[in-house]
């Protein structure tokens, strides 16, 4: 286990939204190992809030959150110009399509896959534009 600022992730604040309270948990352990500071909400209104208090550098999202969607922090994270990949095991094209640069990873992602899509979004630049697209296996994943 590598220690809060080192590793691929060194130096970042991920918000994880994430209603599966496990899971949410296992994402938390995996980028803490990575190297980053971590908050994990387990619904939009707490999400919402630490997007401001935590000085968020990225963010992984569940689509479906209960009842509600994560379409309130994707619109403040896109204001904010934070950047953020969904990360689901349903394909809401409703709400992916309204951030269609944003990646999309099942689930079923590795580790290793999901800290490397992170840590492109924590360094793109609108120039590394690639570096946001959806990955063509995860889409079939969903069902596009």
């Amino acid at each position: 286990m590598l220690e809060v600022g080192r590793g691929p992730l060194a130096g970042q604040s991920i918000l994880v939204l994430e209603d599966e309270v496990v899971l949410a948990l296992e994402l938390c352990s995996t980028f803490r190992d990575a190297g980053a500071s971590v908050y994990v909400a387990t619904n939009a209104d707490t999400a919402l809030r630490a997007i401001e208090a935590c000085g968020t550098s990225a963010a992984v999202l569940d689509i479906n959150l209960g009842r509600k969607d994560c379409s309130a922090v994707c619109e403040r994270l896109a204001d904010n110009g934070i950047p953020f990949v969904f990360f689901t095991g349903e394909a809401r094209p409703d709400i992916m399509l309204r951030w269609p640069n944003t990646p999309v990873l099942t689930k079923l992602a590795s580790k290793r896959r999901i800290i490397g899509v992170l840590a492109g979004l924590t360094v793109a630049t609108p120039s590394t534009d690639a570096l946001r697209r959806v990955d063509v296996t995860d889409q079939r994943a969903l069902g596009f």
